[in-house]
């Protein structure tokens, strides 16, 4: 059973989580850094090398293409990315210029916060290895990463769910408790029941993260 985050004298933040609950989010923190690679066209085949070449090109004019052109993202196509990368306005134009300077450095923002969150979740110990609970030490200083790398699980798992808001889940809470007969009758539903459970953990330590670092505060 995990444990919430608590501060400790030396002023780092602490909590207990079983080696399958951080194997699951160590999992899906992988999943969504890949959607944000592919939706985005992060690494796509080719783009690397073109890309590097130009940037290393001693015509002044090449290297800023280069430069523009890894920044030139289109909109999101996944519904989930979407809410990862909202539109900037409502007029096209301007989404479409905010996307184009500022969408990769978002991405790779996205990307660093997922990574801490994973590396943190791995230091405890090998995922997977033996154990009922692993000791996780994070400096404050990556609190911030864990939080923002949390909601982004959050906001995934919530749009995979339909969830708009706090009502939707609620109503998904009701479902997924009803007995197991009817759950298992209905297509999907058990799937629901795993992502709901999953939803509420991530944001239930994301909650005792931000309690501790307030404490600490």
């Amino acid at each position: 059973m995990a444990h919430s985050f608590i501060a400790r004298a030396d002023g780092r933040l602490m909590c207990r989580l079983e080696s399958e609950e951080r194997a699951v989010l160590a999992q899906v923190a992988g999943e969504i850094t890949d959607l944000i690679r592919v939706d985005l066209g992060f690494g796509d085949p080719g783009e690397g090398d073109q890309g590097a070449r130009g940037a290393m090109s001693e015509d002044p004019l090449a290297r800023l293409e280069a430069e523009t052109s890894s920044s030139l993202r289109g909109e999101p196509r996944d519904s989930a990315m979407k809410r990862l990368f909202p539109p900037a306005s409502e007029n096209d134009e301007e989404a479409e210029e905010y996307r184009r300077l500022a969408q990769a450095n978002l991405a790779d923002t996205h990307i660093s916060n997922l990574s801490a969150l994973r590396a943190g979740l791995e230091v405890a110990g090998d995922i997977g290895g033996e154990g009922p609970h692993d000791e996780i030490v994070i400096e404050r200083a990556d609190a911030l990463a864990w939080l923002k790398a949390l909601n982004l699980i959050r906001l995934v798992l919530a749009d995979r769910m339909g969830i708009e808001n706090d009502g939707d889940f609620e109503a998904l809470q009701l479902l997924c408790s009803n007995d197991l007969e009817q759950v298992e009758a209905e297509p999907g539903v058990a799937g629901m029941e795993f992502l709901a459970t999953l939803y509420e953990f991530a944001s239930w330590l994301q909650a005792t993260l931000l309690g501790a670092l307030n404490a600490r505060s």
